[in-house]
């Protein structure tokens, strides 16, 4: 979905300057898709998106696939800088970052809205062996965490549309933790 969403918005950023040209608009979205693709192949270890980049490139690079250096390398910066709340990635750092990087940071991003509920958090749980217990007693900080994503959307596509998407993601998060058993509810597990 990631690699969907970030090809849309290269699309719709692209069609805004009239002066692009079909075969263009297309090709940087084959390069957005591509780091979409491999964006979280290193999702399960730390500093996930900077090894991501390092893999990609040697893996692309290793496989011959016939991309551009200047194409690849847009394709390693865009992965390498995908992760929200990052030092790496704060705002200085990302004022020069191309649109390849904007469109998959925000796409990365939407699914921390609804999504993030049906199968991100879980499967990001499940993978992390986190007891039960200490998820549902962290639930309400991390719902509140993801308020302070609607402020870091890159491109104008999502800013436009990323807020509504976290907005939707913390309504589905609350209503969520009302359906938690008494016993485990945070405000009444240590009262």
């Amino acid at each position: 979905l990631v690699s969907v969403d970030a090809g849309a918005i290269v699309r719709v950023e692209l069609e805004r300057n009239k002066n692009h040209k079909e075969s263009y608009i297309r090709h940087q979205i084959q390069l957005v898709q591509i780091a979409g693709i491999l964006h979280d192949v290193k999702r399960k270890e730390a500093d996930h998106a900077r090894k991501g980049a390092v893999f990609a490139e040697e893996y692309l690079n290793r496989h011959n696939y016939p991309i551009l250096p200047m194409d690849l390398q847009l394709i390693c910066d865009a992965i390498g800088k995908h992760e929200a709340f990052s030092k790496a990635n704060s705002r200085e750092k990302i004022k020069n970052a191309s649109l390849i990087s904007n469109a998959l940071y925000d796409a990365d991003k939407f699914r921390w809205g609804p999504d993030n509920f049906t199968h991100t958090v879980w499967d990001m749980v499940r993978f992390a062996k986190v007891p039960v217990e200490l998820f549902v007693k962290k639930y309400p900080a991390g719902i509140q965490k993801l308020s302070q994503i609607k402020t870091t959307f890159r491109t104008r596509t999502g800013k436009t549309f990323g807020p509504d998407f976290i907005d939707l993601g913390m309504e589905a998060g609350r209503v969520l933790a009302g359906h938690l058993p008494p016993s485990e509810k945070p405000d009444q597990k240590n009262s």
